[in-house]
């Protein structure tokens, strides 16, 4: 009867322990907690200073047009960090984001130099070789795998670099497309933003920012553009599309804000 009391209190020792693993462990399909990078850019699209909010008929440019943004696309790469003191530190990142999908993150988890920093560098775009490098040879989850992004413009050679898209009311149609594609190396955009409010990095310090992309700037700092009037489309592919693009690709100076 004695080792019948002993074998019962084991065996119920033994359950108890066990329980307390099984809660120890994740459950299935729970996500794990995530891993803080050293930097995280957040790019939220923007419209007059508010959150751009995508299908929405609602949005009018200072040219005169109104918006229902679709789509704003990116491949960017080339970042570098600006310290206060002017030096600064190159990051080997790209990054691929979708907006409209809530694919707006940079998380970049390198070893950074400790110091303070004031400003982002970036480019929307590739270099020649890589914009002309072999498209399959980046791994399955990679930015640049075209099937991740889907911006790989095959007939052309190449990535296309940004995308905005949509439609605008036009003599009482609001049917009426707008498709910007900036591609090739002519457009390859350098972007450089700063802000006064600085961060610090370095020495397991981390930090997260935001990138406001203002689409209302695209289409009117420093030119009003307007889509009536200046045209609807460029795929950068022909004369007539590049003078369009040319503006825009000019207005993108202003587009992205550093907070």
């Amino acid at each position: 009867m004695k080792l019948i009391r002993i074998s019962f209190f084991i065996t119920l020792i033994a359950f108890i322990i066990s329980g307390c693993d099984k809660e120890k462990e994740p459950k299935k399909n729970e996500p794990l907690p995530e891993k803080t990078p050293a930097l995280r850019l957040t790019f939220n699209p923007k419209f007059n200073g508010r959150d751009l909010e995508f299908n929405k008929m609602k949005y009018i440019t200072t040219g005169g047009d109104t918006l229902n943004v679709q789509r704003v696309q990116m491949i960017l790469s080339n970042f570098e960090l600006i310290k206060t003191n002017g030096e600064t530190v190159k990051l080997d990142t790209f990054a691929y984001l979708n907006l409209a999908e809530n694919r707006n993150q940079v998380n970049i988890d390198q070893e950074i130099p400790e110091g303070e920093y004031k400003g982002i560098r970036f480019m929307v775009g590739l270099d020649s070789a890589i914009n002309h490098g072999d498209p399959m040879r980046w791994g399955k989850n990679h930015p640049l795998n075209p099937i991740v992004n889907n911006m790989h413009w095959g007939w052309q050679g190449g990535y296309i670099f940004w995308v905005c898209e949509g439609y605008f009311m036009n003599n009482g149609n609001s049917n009426e497309i707008f498709s910007f594609h900036m591609a090739t190396l002519k457009y390859l955009k350098n972007i450089e933003i700063q802000t006064s409010n600085t961060f610090s990095l370095g020495n397991n310090k981390k930090a997260a920012r935001d990138i406001d992309v203002n689409i209302d700037k695209y289409f009117s700092i420093p030119a009003t553009y307007s889509l009536k009037l200046n045209g609807a489309v460029s795929h950068s592919s022909s004369p007539d599309e590049d003078l369009r693009m040319d503006v825009l690709y000019g207005n993108m100076d202003n587009t992205f804000e550093l907070k």
